[in-house]
């Protein structure tokens, strides 16, 4: 899942980047070295297998070419499920680095968007585990009914 996103900023490269790296940090995700006029930053496992949508495998690539900045947010998603909420999440960050590097918002009003939609679906889980969990419950439940009257009977 990958969403890419251009605008204009009249900040110099090294303070975009810097605002940009700090915004990042702050949500965050781990500045990676990489070359002059752009931006690398990653954030989550390794591998998609969590259901917690922060530690799902997320990477930011930004460049800077004279003023024109280029924004690519990625993430792979759990079971190659893809999700409305990953393009919003994406989204958002892209939007909040805008927020940041061409209307000068503060960080914390420029993640507001990111950190709603991560408090929202804080967890993600299948229609299928969702019945499983349910089953499993009613199960251990109708178990602790059955010994409960068994041991009343005794």
């Amino acid at each position: 899942m990958l969403v890419e996103h251009v605008f204009v900023t009249t900040l110099e490269c090294d303070d975009a980047l810097a605002r940009s790296a700090g915004f990042l940090k702050g949500l965050g995700f781990r500045i990676k070295p990489s070359e002059s006029g752009s931006l690398h930053a990653v954030r989550g496992k390794k591998h998609p297998r969590t259901r917690k949508l922060v530690r799902l495998p997320q990477v930011v690539r930004m460049t800077y070419d004279r003023g024109r900045v280029t924004v690519a947010a990625g993430l792979t998603p759990r079971r190659g499920r893809v999700r409305p909420v990953y393009a919003r999440l994406m989204t958002a960050l892209a939007r909040g680095l805008e927020l940041l590097l061409v209307q000068g918002a503060p960080p914390d009003q420029a993640a507001a968007e990111c950190r709603q939609i991560e408090t929202r679906f804080g967890s993600l889980w299948t229609l299928g585990e969702k019945i499983v969990v349910t089953l499993l419950i009613i199960l251990l439940l109708a178990l602790i009914g059955i010994i409960i009257a068994a041991a009343a009977n005794i």
